[in-house]
């Protein structure tokens, strides 16, 4: 039969005396508060309805505006004067404007795609900075508690 072992410790020092140092141990403690934290708090976040419609929503949204882009790009040029013609034909004032209009086309998707992955990136370092913060509570609250219960045992044990 395998028994869990709880342990509860409120103080840092205290954690720190009771880890003596061993790199291993501090790991390992530090992997499972982490672990903890993580299942119960941010795995019902990440997998929750809202984040995947957001997600979704905007893979939606750079579709339609890619999409808009092109079909706005090939009306132009299938209205102009110029369709059919090879592009070695064309005036270079025509082709600047060609070179211009695809360039804005290809910087607007950029720079929403960049937008996106920066904006993910921003709550990712916001839930790294909760996590760091609740972790360190956690450690904080656990050493504390395991030190006084520490110092009563200590104190229970001296004659009176």
């Amino acid at each position: 039969m395998t028994s869990k072992l709880v342990l509860q410790i409120n103080s840092l020092d205290a954690l720190e005396r009771l880890i003596g140092g061993d790199a291993e141990v501090e790991v390992e403690i530090r992997n499972n508060i982490a672990a903890k934290f993580a299942e119960k708090h941010l795995k019902q976040l990440a997998n929750s309805s809202e984040v995947m419609g957001a997600l979704t929503k905007a893979q939606c949204e750079l579709r339609e505006m890619v999409q808009t882009q092109v079909t706005t790009a090939l009306v132009k040029v299938k209205n102009s004067a110029y369709y059919g013609m090879k592009i070695g034909d064309l005036h270079s004032e025509i082709k600047t404007l060609i070179e211009e209009a695809v360039k804005t086309s290809v910087d607007a998707v950029v720079t929403n795609a960049v937008r996106a992955d920066v904006a993910k990136l921003a709550t990712q370092e916001i839930l790294e900075r909760k996590i760091t913060r609740e972790v360190t509570s956690q450690v904080n609250e656990r050493v504390t508690t395991e030190v006084k219960k520490r110092i009563d045992a200590m104190l229970a044990g001296l004659p009176k």
